[in-house]
């Protein structure tokens, strides 16, 4: 893996999703990815648009493929991932790359959420994505998209 030392590392919804849910297949290699990276001197960063997509998630019931916490568990959560990463604010221009995006790739429902995030990544010059959906990514923007068992691999010795 080609990731630098002091490279942000821009984190996605379901890498948070797998850290907190122990349940998950994921789970050890998100978990590595949020408590590691500093060992690799990786600088974790997402939005608030993650965020919010945790607190949709993290809170709706099992049964509709949520988490099922409380809103109070669900901000906990947030709150210890968030010593972990820095929140990047959605700059002025966001909307201009989130357009530019949609019409390269001629994107259209879910595909624009991911596409935000791109366009949120753009904006700071980030270009590293740990995501455990990498092919969501694919024709959206230049970035390098990773899962968190490739991300975990490197971390671990």
């Amino acid at each position: 893996m080609q990731i630098p030392v002091g490279e942000l590392l821009f984190v996605d919804t379901n890498i948070l999703l797998g850290a907190t849910d122990q349940g998950r297949s994921t789970h050890h290699s998100c978990s590595r990815v949020i408590n590691g990276s500093g060992e690799r001197g990786w600088r974790l960063v997402t939005s608030d648009q993650v965020f919010r997509e945790y607190a949709v998630v993290a809170t709706r019931p099992v049964e509709q493929n949520g988490l099922g916490l409380s809103t109070p568990q669900a901000l906990s959560n947030l709150h210890e991932i968030g010593r972990f990463l820095s929140l990047l604010d959605q700059e002025l221009g966001q909307w201009s790359r989130l357009e530019r995006l949609i019409k390269a790739g001629n994107l259209a429902g879910k595909r624009i959420h991911d596409a935000n995030i791109v366009a949120t990544m753009e904006g700071h010059g980030v270009t590293h994505l740990a995501t455990d959906n990498p092919t969501d990514f694919d024709g959206i923007g230049s970035i390098n998209a990773w899962a968190s068992d490739s991300l975990a691999k490197d971390l671990d010795p």
